[in-house]
């Protein structure tokens, strides 16, 4: 079950820096890098050192997105939780998808995560477990939607 932390709202571990998490991490080339890597910087994996960018160029991995960098930190430490604040939605959407065991740290409301396709991995946020990543994303998104007139909310 992927376990969602509310930033400054929940009480949760220490949480690691995906930055530092990601140095950690030798890439294999795994099917889940790969489609990391396409479907959040639109490049291809290469080797451990370097991936192909979007545009065709031979790039270095320190030079990787940040929302690529944190996807494939969590990736590598579902046992850990890991800040996911600096994301975007693309990458956020990607753990949702491909990290079942993920522990991750994201801001309140976040804005519908990108993550339309139903996946196995349910998702616990706050007291609430969801049965599907894609309904949790989406009813982010909505309650974000309702919110944008109430300021109230």
């Amino acid at each position: 079950m992927i376990t969602v932390y509310r930033w400054k709202i929940d009480q949760y571990p220490e949480a690691l820096d995906p930055d530092v998490m990601f140095g950690q991490v030798r890439l294999s080339g795994d099917d889940v890098e790969r489609r990391m890597i396409e479907e959040i910087e639109r490049g291809q994996y290469l080797d451990n050192v370097s991936f192909i960018d979007r545009f065709g160029f031979k790039v270095l991995r320190q030079f990787m997105s940040m929302g690529c960098k944190t996807a494939i930190a969590v990736h590598h430490f579902q046992n850990r939780v890991i800040n996911c604040i600096e994301a975007g939605v693309n990458a956020i959407g990607r753990i949702l998808l491909y990290c079942p065991d993920a522990h991750i740290i994201l801001p309140d409301v976040a804005g519908g995560f990108g993550c339309s396709k139903a996946t196995s991995a349910k998702v616990q946020y706050g007291p609430y477990v969801f049965e599907n990543a894609a309904y949790f994303s989406k009813l982010v998104k909505d309650y974000q939607n309702y919110c944008k007139n109430k300021p109230a909310c």
